[in-house]
């Protein structure tokens, strides 16, 4: 498993392929809903599990409430289902 971090920016399709790769996000949540064609994939509780979380200074100028929140991929997930990585999970690795 390769220790070193490595980060993804998007878009929603980049993110949607990329995801079960991770074992670690950091997401800013925004608290605002936004009209649009393309979101971030719905993170799944049962796989991943919030390590940090920061509140974000409010934006004066939008006036907007955002975190940083740190999610971790849960080792349970993967020891339910037999796995010993990510990298076996996903299926790179037998």
């Amino acid at each position: 498993d390769d220790e070193e971090e490595h980060f993804v920016i998007g878009g929603a399709i980049i993110y949607n392929v990329l995801m079960s790769y991770c074992k670690k996000m950091y997401v800013t949540q925004l608290d605002k809903d936004f009209e649009g064609d393309a979101f971030f994939p719905k993170i799944n509780e049962d796989v991943w599990e919030v390590v940090e979380e920061e509140k974000g200074l409010v934006d004066e100028e939008s006036n907007l409430n955002f975190s940083y929140v740190t999610y971790e991929r849960k080792n349970k997930y993967m020891e339910k289902y037999g796995f010993n990585s990510v990298s076996e999970m996903v299926g790179l690795v037998k």
